[in-house]
């Protein structure tokens, strides 16, 4: 069943960026949440081999962050840019009618996906982006989202190509926003999505809002066109502008062509 959002001109969230590479950091938040839900989603490219975020940890008052390299890479990665989105866990309207979800659910679906429902029923269909937020698994592991629409979405997992052996149960964190742009507690936002035009090459998202400084960057596929494990990968993000791609691993094969795919993001002023 649904349920009704809180109306909120503000709400219970805190934003970050870290620099950080292949060893665990630690990340403490300014307050203290009582059921706190972190998405870290996408890493920059400064260390050109594939490789995704992990989180675990996760308490009321912060969670640890890595960056993992697929498992048939040596490990050891250069230093990446991550933004963190900290949330209370719940559903919220914004002064501006923009509805918001923050929540949270776990699955061992790997390269199958499942479906996860929306608590409340969005008026328009949300972006969503997501955050595997445990590390009950060690080998490697990304998150896939596809068919989003007002009530909800399907996910799954996906290891490197080359391993067919499943995953551990993992817990993780999503965020759903329908687009809108406007600020919430003072900080400006945009929520929005790409066409059908992201692939393995660079593809420049403008923004519509005028940042003064390079925002905090969210983002998600929310297609799943391409069914080799990826995930999205950054440059060059300044005020106007960011530059994205669609990132494969190369265990089974070398190509690393992929399908286009339609990316939803979220940018926050800092």
């Amino acid at each position: 069943s649904v349920a009704s959002p809180v109306t909120s001109v503000s709400l219970p969230l805190e934003l970050g960026e870290v620099q950080v590479g292949s060893s665990w950091k630690r990340i403490s938040f300014s307050r203290s949440f009582a059921d706190a839900v972190v998405v870290a989603n996408p890493p920059s490219l400064n260390g050109g081999d594939p490789a995704v975020v992990r989180i675990r940890n996760v308490s009321g008052s912060g969670f640890e962050i890595c960056i993992q390299e697929w498992n048939y890479l040596d490990g050891s990665h250069k230093t990446e840019t991550v933004s963190y989105l900290v949330m209370e866990r719940g559903i919220f309207t914004l002064a501006n009618g923009a509805r918001v979800e923050a929540g949270r659910f776990s699955t061992d679906k790997v390269n199958r996906f499942g479906q996860v429902s929306f608590k409340q029923s969005f008026a328009k269909v949300p972006m969503v982006v997501t955050s595997i937020a445990s590390f009950n698994g060690p080998d490697t592991v990304t998150g896939r989202v596809k068919s989003v629409d007002k009530r909800g979405f399907q996910y799954t997992m996906q290891e490197q190509e080359s391993l067919s052996d499943g995953h551990a149960g993992e817990s993780v964190a999503f965020i759903a926003w329908e687009p809108s742009s406007g600020t919430v507690d003072g900080i400006a936002y945009e929520i929005g999505k790409t066409g059908s035009d992201v692939s393995h090459g660079f593809h420049t998202i403008q923004f519509k809002t005028d940042f003064t400084a390079p925002p905090l960057f969210f983002a998600d596929m929310q297609t799943s066109n391409g069914q080799d494990p990826a995930n999205i990968r950054w440059q060059n993000k300044d005020g106007y502008a960011i530059e994205v791609q669609i990132d494969e691993e190369q265990s089974q094969d070398v190509e690393t062509g992929h399908p286009f795919e339609v990316i939803g993001y979220m940018a926050f002023s800092r």
